[in-house]
């Protein structure tokens, strides 16, 4: 229970709502359920079995598109960069955000505003490897999209360079040197080549 509590605390304002909007869901189906079980049988005239069949087949359905469905949006689609309720970077939706800033080095949002994931522990850590500077602070959505670099930091994509920004690209509009160098830093950690291994993944049927 204790470690609950010192989860609920850790997180920031929005993240409270967003969780609180979830259980709040949560509970709404679940009374909603009987009902519709009656309207089923009672309205439709469906036999009582069918009925719970059917809403056992929306809970299946959703289990089974929600693993392809995230791995299509991660391969395909674009990623959503959350700001705090000071309108200041905050981090995406699935992952940690960090720019490289020539003069600057990497820079993280601020820790306490952020659910901080264990992969923007290790480019923290690795940065000192690469002789990169670490810096954490507020970082405005100008900064952000004016940075030489920006990546996402997830433990099912290690580190992702970010090229673009509201349609813009970010510097060339191509993965940096320091990404690269980071990567590399990364590969020599784990003892693998990363991106071979996530291209073979992306390649099996």
């Amino acid at each position: 229970m204790s470690g609950m509590r010192s989860f609920w605390s850790a997180l920031p304002t929005e993240g409270r709502w967003l969780l609180s909007t979830v259980a709040v869901q949560t509970l709404g189906r679940g009374l909603t359920l009987p009902f519709t079980l009656i309207y089923l049988h009672e309205v439709r005239g469906f036999d009582l079995g069918l009925a719970g069949a059917l809403m056992g087949l929306i809970a299946i359905s959703g289990f089974a598109v929600t693993g392809p469905g995230g791995s299509l949006t991660d391969r395909y689609g674009a990623r959503a960069i959350l700001l705090d309720q000071d309108g200041f970077i905050a981090e995406a939706t699935t992952a940690n955000v960090v720019v490289f800033r020539q003069g600057e080095g990497f820079v993280s949002p601020p820790h306490d505003n952020i659910l901080v994931g264990v992969s923007l522990g290790v480019v923290e850590e690795l940065s000192a490897r690469i002789d990169v500077s670490f810096t954490k602070r507020h970082l405005t959505v100008d900064e952000f999209c004016s940075a030489d670099e920006a990546l996402l930091t997830s433990t099912s994509i290690c580190a992702l360079p970010i090229v673009e920004c509201n349609g813009r690209p970010i510097a060339t509009g191509n993965p940096g040197p320091i990404y690269r160098r980071l990567l590399s830093a990364w590969n020599d950690l784990v003892g693998l080549n990363i991106a071979e291994q996530a291209r073979r993944y992306a390649a099996r049927p």
